[in-house]
């Protein structure tokens, strides 16, 4: 095996994360026992019982504009007025699903709307069927705190209670899910 040269000067440096993905499974104990553990832990009586039927995202709304760019990112000039930087977010959030959509089923958008028109999912604004973006990090998800730093994050969410999927479809969308947006980096980021 030939040895690694590694510069010292190099070793100095933060690690820059490009992206990051935080794989989630709901499954019905969430909505029978995890979510009215965690609302009478917080001193709440209700609690969200709806899981959404398929697969979606939870994007992070705060990489959507920009604000936590460390400058490293060959997207963070905003003489755009960052519409390259919402273009290739989306285009990761859509690289996703695109992906996913081949072995399972995307989750709908609710039916009714949070008030300005916008349809819902899991109870938040939906960009796209199958896509919520929301702050990540004010809100402690996973995707928002483990590796703050990445400039792209996402929040995979897999139903394997469906009565139209199963567990093993469900893992395939959790593979296609990483495959698909690292490709879209590596084609359209790294490869720029």
């Amino acid at each position: 095996m030939d040895a690694i040269n590694i510069n010292s000067e190099e070793c100095d440096k933060p690690l820059k994360w490009l992206c990051h993905m935080d794989l989630h499974e709901t499954t019905d104990s969430d909505f029978t026992e995890f979510r009215p553990a965690k609302a009478a832990r917080d001193g709440g009586l209700e609690y969200d019982d709806h899981i959404p039927d398929g697969f979606y995202l939870v994007g992070d709304s705060e990489r959507m504009e920009g604000e936590l760019s460390t400058g490293d990112d060959p997207v963070s000039d905003h003489s755009d007025g960052g519409k390259r930087r919402k273009q290739l977010q989306m285009g990761f959030y859509q690289a996703i699903l695109n992906a996913v959509k081949r072995v399972t089923h995307i989750a709908e958008m609710e039916d009714y709307t949070d008030g300005h028109g916008k349809k819902l999912l899991s109870g938040y604004p939906a960009e796209s069927k199958g896509l919520i973006l929301v702050p990540c990090r004010p809100l402690g998800l996973c995707a928002g705190g483990a590796v703050p730093s990445a400039d792209y994050l996402a929040t995979t969410e897999v139903y394997p209670d469906s009565e139209r999927t199963n567990g093993e479809e469900c893992t395939r969308a959790q593979v296609e899910s990483v495959c698909g947006g690292l490709d879209y980096l590596l084609e359209t980021v790294v490869g720029s």
